[in-house]
């Protein structure tokens, strides 16, 4: 047998040399595309988890975005790049570069449309909006872009999606779910825009019920006021607001909502419009008070628009100062002048009542005459909805499924967590109620079971005047626990077994206990429930508290339902 030649043995292995380091060179090459697409990816993760609209309005988010998109087309144009021609030439390999190329282009091009919308957006938005038609105007050119960019982004292709291997595969089917998202997203924002251009230009009737979060009810603050107003031409104008107290009906109307009766029929929140809201369920509250206006004033409305001290201090941001008969009232004092130094001093009960009311009208209308910061109005209206501060509800069918779309519709989610401590003391003792939260999970042979565990201070401290701290015993807090669950769960063990209420509610359940808390106690109440193995987390809800509701979850998960309203809480894989 004749052996190859010292000549030919050095070609195989310069070849072998050149291959090896060819190969090499391909896996940095594709390393660095790899990165850089991680990259953008991690900067797009980080604005989509806390995304600012007054950073989008205002422009300082758009060069993050423009980064993530120049990363995304870098990493496609490395795994386009001539140098990988061979390689792609294997069947299998290539397959892989090809996909993972159309998924960083795609990216750059979803992305790209993302910034295009944005600028056209500000465009918009740049100038000042008079009162008026103007802002029916801008809303429906806002909902245009909103459907053109949507449009857009589903027009990007994904590359291909047969003979791909686990990372790349895995890496195209989030992308996709990602970028289905982002259209649905777009669509619900045109839904939402061109709901309110209808509200706007009307004509239109929604009742205002504004809420005081010193007196609390299951997410949000008890409606204290309630008035109507009425658009047209896209210009509002506010009717004098009533005290809910005087409006209490003798005889209340039908009850629409099985659960609302059989859970709170007690509490008659057909004709006793405080004790609205003792669920949390917006909508089904909201439509019943549309009914309880009419028979008490004769007069129909088209919706409900329900707004607290939170969210007037958010729309204050946006607003400026205003003026409400020998007060100024900005977004720094609003929350201590309701919640505390109004019921101070020796004034008038229905004076008291009427603060609340007029400083909602003046704020109102101050949106309604004037030209407001409109990145901090962006800013503010998602504190506002995000919190449960601000609520809407609609009789049309559409406009409420632009509320829903939106999260501005108070419902509540089936596999949402909410916690209530409801005030029925007559006082307004909540502000000085210091209320934690703790979730616990562990797997068990029916699913996940969640442990909720509530602790809650009372913290009045000495020397507040009647009102506030009660006429009985001095700061004594009387009042109802709730906790809202999962509609599947299965109550399995509580703390306290006396309940107000138990059982369905909406979609979800809940369990409520009577509770009193003297000054300076503190009380305790765990709640444990089961939830079905599919369900793979539950979300934490806004509570609408001040203060705010503070937790602690699972893996030393922490945060606050102020500046994280909503909280997943995963449960444990099987």
């Amino acid at each position: 047998m004749k052996h190859p030649s010292p000549r030919a043995r050095r070609a195989v292995l310069v070849a072998g040399l050149a291959a090896a380091a060819y190969l090499v060179f391909c896996g940095v090459w594709l390393a660095l595309a790899r990165r850089e697409a991680r990259t953008g990816s991690d900067q797009l993760t980080e604005f989509r988890q806390d995304p600012d609209p007054q950073e989008i309005l205002d422009g300082t988010a758009l060069p993050v975005i423009r980064s993530a998109q120049a990363d995304f087309e870098s990493a496609r144009d490395r795994a386009r790049s001539p140098l990988l021609a061979p390689l792609r030439m294997v069947p299998l390999v290539g397959r892989q570069i090809d996909s993972f190329a159309a998924i960083s282009d795609a990216a750059a091009r979803v992305t790209g449309a993302g910034v295009d919308g944005a600028e056209e957006a500000r465009r918009v938005l740049g100038g000042d909006i008079p009162p008026g038609e103007g802002r029916v105007t801008t809303l429906r050119r806002l909902a245009e872009i909103a459907e053109l960019t949507s449009a857009r982004i589903a027009t990007v292709p994904l590359g291909p999606s047969d003979d791909l291997v686990g990372p790349v595969r895995r890496a195209r089917t989030e992308f996709a779910e990602e970028k289905d998202r982002i259209e649905l997203a777009l669509l619900y924002t045109r839904d939402a825009a061109d709901s309110l251009a209808d509200i706007l230009d009307g004509p239109s009737s929604y009742l205002v019920m504004a809420g005081n979060n010193a007196e609390m009810r299951a997410g949000s603050g008890m409606f204290l006021s309630v008035g109507r107003v009425d658009f047209a031409g896209g210009r509002l104008q506010l009717s004098d607001f009533e005290s809910t107290g005087d409006l209490h009906l003798d005889e209340g109307v039908a009850y629409r909502d099985r659960d609302l009766e059989e859970r709170w029929g007690f509490a008659h929140p057909n004709r006793e419009w405080r004790n609205l809201a003792l669920s949390p369920r917006f909508p089904p509250n909201a439509e019943m008070a549309t009914r309880m206006w009419r028979e008490a004033e004769g007069r129909a409305s088209d919706g409900v628009l329900a707004l607290d001290v939170v969210g007037l201090q958010a729309f204050l941001t946006a607003t400026g100062p205003v003026d409400v008969g020998e007060l100024t009232v900005d977004a720094d004092n609003v929350q201590q002048l309701l919640l505390h130094d109004q019921y101070t001093g020796d004034p008038d009960q229905a004076a008291r009542r009427d603060q609340l009311a007029e400083i909602a009208r003046a704020v109102l209308e101050a949106f309604d005459s004037s030209t407001p910061d409109l990145p901090a109005l962006a800013q503010a209206l998602r504190v506002a909805v995000e919190g449960r501060h601000l609520m809407m509800w609609s009789r049309d069918a559409t406009d409420q499924r632009a509320w829903e779309q939106a999260g501005v519709s108070g419902a509540v989610g089936d596999h949402d967590v909410l916690v209530g401590l409801m005030n029925r003391g007559g006082n307004k003792l909540d502000q000085y109620l210091s209320v934690e939260g703790r979730v616990r999970t562990r797997s068990v042979v029916e699913g996940s079971l969640v442990t909720v565990r509530l602790t809650v201070e009372n913290e009045v401290p000495d020397g507040e005047p009647d009102y506030i701290a009660g006429e009985g015993e001095y700061g004594l807090y009387d009042g109802f626990f709730a906790l809202t669950m999962p509609g599947d769960s299965e109550l399995v063990d509580t703390s306290v077994p006396e309940a107000v209420a138990a059982g369905p509610d909406g979609d979800t359940r809940v369990l409520a206990i009577p509770v009193l808390i003297s000054q300076g106690d503190t009380v305790e109440w765990k709640v444990s429930f089961v939830v079905p193995p599919e369900v793979a987390s539950v979300t934490v809800g806004p509570s609408a508290r001040v203060p705010k509701l503070e937790w602690w979850g699972p893996d030393g998960l922490r945060w606050n339902d102020l500046d994280t309203p909503r909280q997943s809480v995963p449960l444990p894989a099987r």
